[in-house]
Formats: structure tokens, C-alpha cells, sequence
């Protein structure tokens, strides 16, 4: 199974629904989690139109015209059997059915609270989600804060204080951080120089019960397609044996070798299995 979590920060112009298409086609994923689309329930339901996803949920936006700030879409594939148990304005909260144990694995899907004061909610709301779980329960999303020092580049730096909330949560809730491949940083202000701010903002925890079941996971960190985020593939069960195959290496003959003396003597002599000549 295929996840895809992304804050697009805005989906109102035709240029950003067709980022969001083009993602799609290229990921194909099974389940996908938008955030801050500011987008109407209809304007969502056109998009699910357009693409592959039969089912869907949205948490609706607040406001109108440029004021519009919100909104939580939760999509996904008819073979998903998928199940939603609470949402917020930073939250969707489900279940899907595990068809190998006939099991419902829990998950959530976050946008966390942006403002300071507000961040040891988010963390809050986790710890929350973890205790209606029943054990095989992953979340994924926009945390909108870090865990470590290494996780910002530029910008003011976090007190010991501020990152110690997210990790006593992950410690009491028995959370793991799952990782993640690809460029470090998943939100940029897109300033250049000494003002440019890089964070890592989005990510995906899972307990020990979901990480057993479903390994190997593997999490990558996407382009931005014209969002300030990128976006973060989440791969249930990956097969090992794809993401170990040997590439196939072309052979190409370049020009300049012609001019060497010992090229055609070389191109004539047979090649032996046991001793391959130097081309």
C-alpha cells in the first residue's frame, strides 16, 4: 500500500490542481492526505472527479474569497476498506482493515497547530489518537514542529524546553519516527541566502505493532510541484527485491575512440565470456 501526505498551502488556481493531477499520475497513490487546500467540499469533489479515488472525506475550510484557511482531504481507492472515526480542523482520524488478520489498523492523519503556543496541542491531539488506538497505529503529516536542533536549517533556534514536547509524547505513546529518504528539509520560506529557513515539518510515527506488521516501510521525501512543502510517500510492505534490483547500464560507443590506432583491432577481435575485452 502507497500513502501520500502533502500541504499544498492553497489549491484555488488552475495551475495547483494540475501539480496536484500531475503527482498523482506519477505516484498513483492508494491513500492521500491534503492539507490546507482551501478548498470547498464541491471544488474537492472535482478534483476526486478527475481522478482515481472513489472514496473521500473533507474536513471543510473557515472563511471566503482569500480569507479561506483550512480544510483536510482524506482520498482513497475502492480497494481500500477504510473507515472514518473522528476529525478537526487538524485531524482525520480512521481505521482500514487488515485483510491478512482481518484486523482494523489505525491511523492519523495530521496538520498541526502552526501558531507557538498552540504547538504542545498538536502533540497533545497525538497522544490523544495513540490511546483510541488498538496497537497497529501510524500518523502521518504536517507536525508543523521538529524533534531535533539538526531538523532546521536557519531561523531562530529551538529551546531544549520546545523540542523536549514532541519527544515525551513519542516516549509515553511508544511512537517511532520512521525516518525517511531523500532531501532532509520538507517546508522552505523560499528566501534566498541568509534569510532562507529550512525545516523538516512533515513526517510520519508509527508504534511498534504497525511498524512489525507492515515492514519494510519506506518514507521519501518528495518534490515541492509548486507548494513551499514537499510532499512525503509512505510504502507499506515495500518489496525488497525492487528496491535492490540492478540497473540496466547501456552501452554507448563514443566517437573519439575511432581516431585511437587499436579501435578497430579491438572491434574485431572476438569476445571471450572468461577474459571480456576493455569495451
Amino acid at each position: 500500500m502507497k500513502l501520500l501526505s502533502w500541504n499544498y498551502r492553497g489549491l484555488g488556481s488552475p495551475r495547483a490542481v494540475r501539480s496536484l493531477m500531475r503527482l498523482i499520475r506519477i505516484e498513483n497513490p492508494d491513500v492521500l492526505f491534503l492539507m490546507e487546500t482551501r478548498l470547498n467540499s464541491s471544488e474537492i469533489q472535482n478534483i476526486r472527479s478527475r481522478s482515481s479515488y472513489e472514496g473521500g472525506f473533507s474536513v471543510d475550510c473557515n472563511g471566503e474569497g482569500r480569507h479561506k484557511a483550512g480544510v483536510l482531504t482524506l482520498l482513497w481507492k475502492d480497494a481500500i476498506h477504510l473507515m472514518i472515526k473522528s476529525f478537526s480542523l487538524n485531524h482525520i482520524e480512521g481505521s482500514i482493515l487488515d485483510e491478512c488478520d482481518s484486523q482494523k489498523g489505525d491511523f492519523g492523519g495530521i496538520y498541526g497547530f502552526p501558531k507557538e503556543k498552540n504547538k504542545k496541542r498538536t502533540w497533545a491531539l497525538i497522544q490523544w489518537l495513540v490511546n483510541q488506538g488498538r496497537g497497529k497505529f501510524v500518523c502521518f503529516g504536517d507536525l508543523n514542529d521538529i524533534l531535533s536542533e539538526s531538523e532546521k536549517q536557519g531561523g531562530n533556534s529551538r529551546t531544549a524546553g520546545q523540542l523536549l514536547e514532541g519527544r515525551n509524547t513519542m516516549d509515553m505513546c511508544g511512537l517511532s519516527d520512521l525516518g525517511f529518504e531523500g532531501y532532509p528539509f520538507t517546508w522552505t520560506n523560499g528566501r534566498k541566502d541568509m534569510e532562507n529557513i529550512q525545516i523538516r515539518l512533515d513526517r510520519c510515527l508509527a508504534k511498534e505493532e504497525f511498524v512489525n506488521r507492515f515492514s519494510p516501510i519506506k518514507v521519501s521525501h518528495l518534490g515541492r510541484f509548486g507548494s513551499d512543502h514537499a510532499a512525503i510517500r509512505i510504502q507499506l510492505e515495500v518489496d525488497s527485491s525492487v528496491a535492490t534490483r540492478k540497473k540496466c547500464h547501456m552501452f554507448r560507443f563514443e566517437e573519439v575512440w575511432s581516431r585511437d590506432p587499436a579501435c578497430i583491432g579491438l572491434v574485431k577481435k572476438p569476445w571471450n565470456k572468461g577474459h571480456p575485452s576493455i569495451i
